[in-house]
């Protein structure tokens, strides 16, 4: 979702092609062959092919002239807004992730209700995610504030 928002954002062209989750789609020979890890999202760009979320909005920044105040050319302001994606992708994506799966996804794949552990440990990632991105100034190199 946040790789279409970009998108949206920097007003670039995209066609979306709809992976079904629940028939396995992700796990079919020609989707692996896109992304051996059999995840969304893709991106595909005239033979160029892309996966990781955080790695397609930063080739989506730098391909586009609007995106230069999204991905900056200073070598400092760049590890400030790589620094926030990596943390995003390892610390408030895995809270997130595991929120929405306990609590909406296992219930739409019939999987039954959430496990009270698993939802309190999300929890528990989610305040302490929470806290550090709105205590501290995100992109503060790049004079950017991000309070999630």
């Amino acid at each position: 979702m946040k790789a279409i928002a970009l998108a949206e954002h920097l007003q670039i062209e995209y066609e979306t092609r709809i992976i079904d989750l629940t028939k396995g789609d992700q796990m079919k020979p020609e989707f692996t062959a896109l992304n051996p890890n059999q995840r969304m999202p893709v991106l595909e760009d005239e033979g160029f092919v892309l996966w990781e979320s955080n790695a397609i909005l930063q080739y989506l920044a730098m391909k586009k002239p609007a995106g230069a105040a999204l991905w900056p050319s200073d070598a400092r302001r760049q590890a400030d807004v790589g620094r926030w994606m990596f943390w995003e992708g390892a610390h408030w994506a895995p809270a997130c992730g595991t929120l929405a799966f306990e609590r909406v996804v296992k219930g739409i794949l019939g999987q039954g209700g959430p496990d009270p552990a698993v939802v309190a440990k999300g929890e528990q990632q989610f305040k302490r995610g929470s806290a550090e991105s709105s205590t501290t100034r995100c992109g503060a190199a790049s004079g950017l504030r991000a309070t999630i």
